[in-house]
């Protein structure tokens, strides 16, 4: 099958830069879009069911109009109808694994696309359903669709990875391939390794982007998504976003948040260049995404962060908590139109590297003259119009005075959308200007409309109800609907006397006409004597797509450069139009598996012959060299060698490696379609094995590889445990498995710890680190040397070891207002600062007495922060010694003490909690870290 699937936007993922994909587009509050009931059920045996949903006032409300369908989906000479009469298209097909086994219980959904028959000034950006129907066992499917109109498709999103397809029209025939669906889980940290409860997740792929919120222990889990190329993007309070590709199918990804950077501009007059003096400027991150856990079949959009700063006198502003990625600025101040700056973009932002300078537009009146073209007249009483969007209602509306002169207020306008100035007069002239600057004075140079009687035909008949539209440059479209004579009259406002020509088209049902050009510089038609726009008055291409045994090639896309397209039925056969005589045309027809074909040619009534080649395949198996049997799961690229500086180099291809795809049905096959000739090899990975990468091969782009064995060694293994001197676990401890060659000196280097593999103990004091095909390594905990010992960790069963530090101690802290009373709701971290021991911990007070606990610190000293909205964190540096019980009062008021700005803190008490037998006392019986109420 072939598609044209969307782009994904930056996550944001959208918050995702623009150029990656995902949506990444989510305020949890926000809207998802109309909530419409259904309209009514189109059904076929054998098909599922199918909804049509009322969701726009024209094509879809004749949509909504189906009554019922029986009938299984029609043969193109036998067009079902509704009980209006209105023509029914249908979108049938199958939903097929990478095997071509079919797939039952999958969503189908069709929506409107731009449809550039009736386009305005701007393409449609939103989702709209049309209709959904659901894969019976055998993966087949049916759906309504409204005939020409162009539409898109998404299936899957059950168990399967959701899948755009675009375009589509009705009467197709389609093959959809979909991806095994994974769901990816991980654990978000801030920098210090603490765990962030709450955090925003989002993660997608091919424009498809689902969206979440982190637990209590910070872990998350999206899906279904494909097995690799996914983008993750992450976000929580008072951190910068995160942005990685990640591989669903090798399991759990671990997300560290920085702090975020400020960010920061100025805001200058666009006339004067002076400096705007006051206002608000509001960042603002989006996400365009499926939340996780419902079932909806469009995306919302949702708000996932604001910030607020206010502007200088300068025209400064300074945004503290602000992002590196996909945010929007929006800026308001007295005087000025609202102004919206969109920084979807890969680079990211830093204000050492950056200056953000925004130019608003001062709110004075659109003022300007409205003349006669012809006489040079004042048009005075012409009425004028202020329009921003094709389809949004007037801002501002006034009558021009005598001599010709108005003035259109700005006051509603929010600064998005392009503004327009439209005028007409009572003798049937008009004029439509683009207003680009706050200072212009317009002048709009009236012209006779376009008045032309039309007619429609099909087979020489007139045709009642079809759809006819005027466009000409900078004009808004004209729509009208024939009568029963096939009449319409239609009155185009043309934009100026610079305006050389008007496009005519119709459309009814199956047909469509040729366009009709109207050279307005010359003599225009006899308003009184039809035009005829014939339905069947161009030339249809029609053409047969084979592979080079002569095997039909369905679902293969057929498409004409800036014209018509179609997909191929099942015997392989399309039919495009209309197109002009004797008209060179450029085709190009694209289907899955096999090389695309552009032809150009002139159309005639011979069907067209196109040969697909077929895409070659290098196939093989996966196999665990430890079991001989295959890795549960495995992702795996193909890629291609460069030669670069006399070197060679290897860089991955768009050609990713398809589980399940082999010939022999066995275990582990895989398959990967292969590119241009030259030379290649692959890469594979699977949780908890050394990457894998095969010899080299010389494509010649005729043969296919050889059948490849693809041998994959598990990966080294180390499982930690940390303890204190009396066998407690000691959690988020940070520790390094470095290399023995860099393990020197008395104490580890940052250098030895940063090339080591590294990792974090959780609440029971272990890790898992994964050190590829092994070696001689030695364990840091923290800043020491765990033990003088040499480890060595080969390939195989996990090498569990045990270390210790000195006895901990426990701390308790109560979390007071400015009046002593407790607050409960904060968020606590501790972090050590002057320690031999790099701990980090995060907690929330949950206790109505505002009490927490944090048990089993190594002894050194650490920053105890509480983050409480509303309020300025309130911090205290303390010293934990070994086996002692620290009590702390904090104090979190609404405004900072004066001084040096610092939180409050209380004395603290210290309690021994250990007996000599080394037994923890009763004050020492809080388990865990900051989720128990006392």
């Amino acid at each position: 099958m072939s598609s044209k699937t969307k782009s994904s936007k930056t996550l944001m993922l959208i918050f995702v830069p623009v150029a990656t994909v995902l949506i990444l587009a989510l305020a949890w509050d926000g809207q998802g879009g109309e909530s419409v009931a259904p309209a009514a059920i189109v059904q076929g045996p054998g098909t599922g069911s199918s909804e049509v949903y009322d969701r726009t006032p024209d094509v879809v409300a004749e949509l909504a109009a189906i009554e019922s369908i029986t009938q299984a989906p029609a043969a193109p000479s036998s067009v079902p109808t509704a009980a209006s009469g209105v023509p029914v298209g249908r979108i049938t097909g199958r939903l097929v694994d990478a095997a071509g086994r079919g797939i039952p219980n999958e969503p189908v959904v069709v929506g409107l696309a731009d449809d550039p028959f009736v386009r305005g000034d701007d393409d449609r950006d939103t989702w709209t359903i049309v209709a959904k129907s659901v894969s019976d066992e055998d993966g087949h499917f049916s759906v309504g669709a409204h005939p020409n109109v162009v539409l898109e498709l998404m299936a899957g999103g059950n168990r399967w990875a959701r899948h755009y397809l675009e375009p589509v029209v009705h009467s197709d025939d389609l093959r959809i391939v979909l991806e095994e669906g994974y769901m990816l889980e991980g654990t978000v940290f801030d920098a210090t390794g603490l765990q962030l409860p709450g955090a925003r997740v989002g993660a997608g792929a091919d424009s498809i982007t689902y969206t979440t919120r982190a637990d209590e222990a910070g872990q998350f889990k999206l899906g279904p998504l494909p097995a690799e190329d996914v983008l993750v993007g992450a976000w929580a309070d008072g951190h910068d976003v995160w942005f990685k590709g990640a591989s669903p199918a090798l399991g759990g990804i671990t997300i560290e948040l920085e702090t975020p950077p400020a960010v920061t501009g100025r805001v200058v007059d666009s006339v004067t260049g002076a400096a705007v003096p006051s206002g608000t400027v509001v960042l603002r991150l989006d996400a365009e995404a499926f939340p996780q856990g419902t079932s909806e079949l469009v995306p919302r959009t949702v708000q996932v962060h604001t910030a607020e700063a206010q502007l200088a006198e300068d025209g400064s502003f300074s945004v503290p908590e602000g992002v590196s990625y996909g945010f929007l600025l929006e800026v308001a101040s007295t005087g000025y139109v609202p102004l919206e700056y969109d920084r979807y973009e890969d680079r990211g932002y830093s204000p050492e590297r950056s200056d953000i300078v925004l130019y608003m537009r001062p709110q004075l009146p659109v003022i300007g003259t409205a003349v006669v073209h012809a006489t040079g007249a004042a048009a005075s009483g012409a009425w004028l119009e202020l329009e921003s969007g094709p389809d949004a209602a007037p801002l501002a509306q006034a009558a021009a005075d005598a001599q010709g002169r108005f003035e259109l207020p700005v006051d509603d306008w929010e600064g998005r959308d392009r503004l327009w100035v439209v005028a007409t007069d009572a003798e049937g002239h008009g004029a439509r200007v683009r207003s680009r600057e706050a200072d212009a004075d317009l002048e709009l140079a009236l012209v006779p409309q376009l008045d032309v009687l039309v007619r429609v035909t099909l087979g020489g008949e007139p045709v009642h109800g079809a759809q006819i539209v005027a466009h000409s440059k900078d004009g808004r479209p004209t729509n009208a609907s024939s009568d029963e004579q096939g009449l319409a009259r239609v009155r185009h406002v043309i934009a100026g006397p610079e305006t050389e020509r008007v496009r005519l088209a119709a459309r009814d049902a199956y047909n469509r006409s040729l366009p009709l050009q109207i050279d307005l510089g010359e003599p225009r038609p006899d308003p009184d004597v039809p035009l005829e726009l014939a339905l069947d008055g161009g030339l249809s291409l029609v053409g047969h797509v084979h592979d080079p045994f002569g095997n039909p090639v369905p679902s293969a896309l057929a498409e004409v450069r800036r014209g018509p397209v179609a997909h191929t039925d099942a015997e392989g056969r399309f039919s495009l139009g209309p197109l002009a005589y004797d008209e060179s045309v450029s085709l190009e027809i694209s289907a899955d598996d096999f090389h695309a074909e552009r032809l150009e040619l002139v159309p005639d009534a011979t069907e067209v012959q196109v040969t697909l080649r077929p895409v070659l395949r290098w196939r093989g198996r996966v196999v665990d060299t430890a079991t001989g049997q295959s890795p549960e799961t495995f992702v795996g690229r193909l890629q291609v060698e460069n030669l670069e500086d006399g070197g060679v180099a290897w860089s991955d291809t768009k050609q990713r490696v398809t589980r399940g795809s082999g010939v022999s049905g066995v275990s582990g096959e895989f398959s990967v379609a292969m590119a241009e000739p030259g030379r290649y090899r692959l890469r594979l990975s699977a949780k908890g094995y050394v990457d894998a990468y095969t010899a080299s091969i010389d494509f010649d782009g005729i043969r296919a590889p050889l059948y490849t064995d693809v041998l994959m060694s598990p990966a080294a293994l180390l499982e930690v445990t940390v303890l204190d001197g009396v066998g407690r676990p000691v959690p988020g401890l940070s520790l390094s498995v470095v290399p023995w060659q860099l393990a020197t000196g008395d104490r580890p280097t940052g250098k030895a710890r940063k090339a080591g593999a590294r990792g974090r103990t959780d609440e029971a004091g272990r890790t898992s680190i994964n050190l590829g095909s092994g070696g001689d390594f030695r364990v840091a905990l923290g800043s020491v040397w765990a033990d003088g010992l040499r480890l060595t960790i080969t390939p195989g069963p996990s090498v569990r070891r045990d270390f210790l530090v000195p006895s901990t101690g426990d701390l308790e802290l109560t979390v007071l207002d400015e009046e002593g009373q407790p607050l409960r709701g904060g968020r606590l971290a501790v972090k050590s600062t002057g320690s031999d021991y790099e701990v980090s911990r995060r907690g929330v007070v949950r206790g109505e007495d505002g009490k927490v606990t944090v048990n089993a610190l190594p002894p050194g000293t650490y920053s105890v922060i509480v983050s409480h909205r509303g309020r300025p964190p309130a911090g205290e540096e303390v010293l934990v010694l070994e086996a002692q019980f620290l009590r702390l009062d904090l104090y979190a008021p609404m405004q900072a003490p004066e001084g040096d700005g610092a939180a409050q803190g209380g004395a603290a008490q210290v309690f021994n909690v250990y007996d000599g037998k080394g037994k923890q006392g009763d004050k020492g019986g809080m388990g865990g870290m900051g989720g128990k109420d006392r």
